[in-house]
């Protein structure tokens, strides 16, 4: 599939990456934009659980001391 300026637009007004990052995931995805979505959502709760796991670490070492 083409990649083009729509596209990119599409993925940038969704998911607030930068022009370079939407041209990358839709390169990598075959320009299907769903699958970009998908693959950028994938990756942000990914990025969320990692950090919950480490601030949640944070809290309970606060409360042993």
């Amino acid at each position: 599939m083409e990649i083009t300026l729509e596209k990119i637009d599409i993925i940038r007004e969704r998911t607030g990456v930068s022009y370079r990052e939407a041209k990358e995931v839709l390169e990598r995805n075959g320009g299907n934009v769903i699958e970009a979505l998908i693959e950028l959502e994938s990756k942000k709760e990914n990025t969320w659980a990692e950090e919950f796991s480490v601030r949640s670490a944070e809290v309970i070492d606060k409360v042993k001391e």
